[in-house]
C-alpha cells in the first residue's frame, strides 16, 4: 500500500503490476495514523508541507482498495493503546 500512495505522490503514477500486487496482497488490518502529533524529521521522511496531502492520499488509497482500516489519533500513549486494542480485537475475531 505504501509503495502505491509513495509511487502516486513522487511520481504521478503507479505500474499496474504494483497496483495488482497491493490489491492481491492487502493486509488484514491496517492502522492510519492521524496528523496530530508534531511531524518530527528524519532522513527517510517526505517534508513537513506534504503531511496533510499524503495523509489524504493514504486514507483514499485504503478506500480504494477496500482495506479494513481504523484510524488511530491522539497523543503517543493514546495511539499505542488504540492500536493494541485494534490489533486484539480483530485477533479475538
Amino acid at each position: 500500500m505504501s509503495t502505491v500512495v509513495y509511487s502516486r505522490h513522487h511520481f504521478g503514477a503507479v505500474p499496474e503490476w504494483i497496483e495488482s500486487a497491493a490489491g492481491a496482497r492487502l493486509a488484514e488490518l491496517y492502522l492510519l495514523l492521524d496528523i496530530d502529533v508534531p511531524w518530527v524529521w528524519d532522513p527517510v521522511r517526505d517534508c513537513r508541507d506534504t503531511r496533510e496531502e499524503l495523509q489524504q492520499d493514504f486514507h483514499r488509497a485504503l478506500e480504494e482498495f477496500g482495506a479494513t482500516y481504523i484510524s488511530i489519533s491522539g497523543n503517543w500513549e493514546e495511539r499505542l493503546r488504540g492500536a493494541i486494542e485494534a490489533v486484539s480485537a480483530k485477533l479475538a475475531h
